[in-house]
């Protein structure tokens, strides 16, 4: 008896790579795409040559190379349903989350601004006034801390000698029944104001809103105040 010889071919070769590559992707879109997943699947079993040898014996069967073909067009007809219901899955699960992002991010701050004058101010900080430390504090608090004011003064000097922060110090002249000067005022400005700052000079007038943050009683109360700006 002679030993029959297996013949291997390119194709059978190229049928087995094919058809376990194609096997692999269908079992990895059945999670996403089930009904395409078991087309891949079906497909690729009957390209691999061992598949092909079981059908042949049991159902007398033998699938040609025009079929194989038209199973591998099939399998890439389903691999793209898979792929695009896959980004479609995956574009529903994102947009939420965009929405939530979208909705959660933080608005600016509205700006508010005391009704109250540079004079209301100095009625209570000159050095006539019979209100205490204490009462002091308490008017400063509940009118001007973290509030905007919008005031015009007299500018006293400019500079950014400190850590780079732009200083504009501003004389205040009481408007009321106060003879002397009122207290000085220190403008801590915002970067974008240098251009502006740059071109003044001693003894300009200017209109100014900024955000009165503290105050200290150094031989004469002086004000401190944030996010200056020049305006018009």
């Amino acid at each position: 008896m002679t030993k029959e010889v297996k013949k291997i071919t390119l194709g059978s070769i190229f049928s087995w790579v094919f058809g376990i590559l194609f096997l692999l992707a269908g079992v990895g879109s059945i999670p996403n795409s089930p009904i395409a997943g078991i087309i891949i699947i079906l497909c690729s079993a009957m390209i691999i040559p061992y598949f092909n040898h079981l059908i042949a014996e049991k159902w007398n069967i033998k699938i040609s190379g025009g079929v194989k073909f038209l199973l591998t067009i099939i399998i890439f007809i389903a691999m793209g349903f898979a792929m695009a219901n896959d980004m479609a899955t995956q574009a529903t699960e994102t947009q939420p989350t965009q929405n939530v992002e979208e909705t959660t991010q933080p608005t600016p701050p509205q700006k508010e601004f005391t009704s109250k004058t540079y004079d209301d101010l100095w009625k209570v900080f000159n050095p006539d006034s019979k209100y205490t430390d204490l009462q002091k504090e308490q008017f400063f608090n509940e009118n001007f801390k973290n509030k905007y004011v919008e005031w015009t003064g007299t500018v006293k000097d400019v500079d950014a000698s400190i850590l780079n922060n732009l200083k504009l110090y501003i004389e205040q002249r009481s408007k009321g029944d106060f003879d002397f000067d009122g207290g000085d005022l220190i403008i801590y400005m915002n970067k974008n104001q240098y251009d502006e700052l740059i071109r003044l000079s001693k003894g300009d007038v200017v209109t100014y809103s900024a955000r009165m943050d503290s105050f200290v009683d150094l031989m004469g109360f002086t004000f401190y105040l944030k996010e200056g700006e020049l305006t018009p």
